[in-house]
């Protein structure tokens, strides 16, 4: 029996595409969570002073910083959960993948490494451009609902790598 993703844990018997699968865990999983989750952060340790203001610099440093560190964390808790699924029948793997996974490696050091860099990147990408279109220095709250955004954009990028990795890698098993 597989588990399907589009009720979480339940065992229904049904196996999904990966395309589905991975829009799925991408979207909601592993981006609108992980938005909302740094988000609340972002205002448990700032929200004392709702005065703040964040230049260019402090915008992109942030959201750099957080992009390595939530595209790390988030490659090492996705690659075993998304091998419980394989193993689990929930999704068909494709026979190939094309465009953006041929940046991933097949050494689990390396691949981590890589999705950290492209959710930092990415993640900062978005920075500098909320930070000319909102025209920084940007508020306290501002800040917050960016953060929360980058980090579900930057955290569904790195879970798309990081479901590639181990589809490609473990598919297999």
């Amino acid at each position: 029996m597989a588990v399907n993703v589009t009720e979480g844990n339940s065992v229904s018997g049904d196996t999904v595409k990966f395309s589905s699968y991975a829009l799925h865990k991408c979207l909601i999983g592993f981006g609108a969570i992980n938005g909302v989750l740094n988000a609340g952060i972002f205002w448990l340790m700032h929200g004392g002073d709702v005065t703040m203001q964040f230049d260019l610099v402090s915008i992109v440093a942030d959201l750099v910083i957080t992009g390595l560190i939530l595209g790390a964390i988030l490659f090492a808790c996705a690659v075993p959960l998304t091998k419980k699924d394989m193993r689990a029948g929930a999704f068909i793997a494709p026979e190939t993948f094309g465009g953006v996974a041929s940046i991933v490696p097949r050494s689990y050091g390396a691949a981590m490494l890589v999705v950290g860099v492209v959710a930092g990147a990415f993640m900062g990408l978005l920075g500098v451009v909320a930070a000319f279109a909102l025209s920084a220095p940007l508020p306290m709250v501002a800040m917050m609902v960016l953060k929360g955004c980058a980090c579900a954009f930057g955290g569904a990028a790195a879970g798309y790598l990081s479901l590639v990795f181990t589809t490609r890698s473990f598919g297999g098993e």
